[in-house]
């Protein structure tokens, strides 16, 4: 709520205080929708790139083990948007279109519309 409200700071504070939960015994499928708000509370801080870039890979890492399929396409649709607006190198541009393309499929295959971005 606080990353639609327009306050990315107070959303990255809670995300860190949820991962912290998390890590206290908590349930492991809600770490990679922290992990992707994460991510998305951390890129308008330019000084915070190289943070969102690691959310959204840890967001991917974690998917890949035991996400829901739902949050699996999230999540290479959150890291693909990531790589294409704010990498300079093309190695890792096309990286994140791989990433975009993955979401799309994986999308499809659960019947529903990619997001608009």
């Amino acid at each position: 709520a606080a990353l639609a409200e327009g306050t990315p700071r107070l959303a990255a504070k809670q995300c860190y205080s949820g991962l912290n939960a998390i890590s206290n015994g908590g349930d492991l499928r809600l770490l990679v929708p922290l992990y992707v708000t994460l991510g998305k509370a951390l890129e308008p801080d330019r000084s915070q790139q190289l943070a969102a870039q690691d959310s959204f890979e840890r967001a991917l890492m974690v998917a890949r083990e035991r996400a829901r399929s739902l949050h699996v396409a999230q999540a290479y649709l959150a890291a693909g948007l990531h790589l294409k607006r704010y990498s300079q190198r093309m190695t890792t541009r096309a990286r994140g279109s791989g990433y975009l393309y993955e979401a799309e499929r994986r999308y499809k295959a659960l019947g529903l519309p990619v997001p608009e971005t």
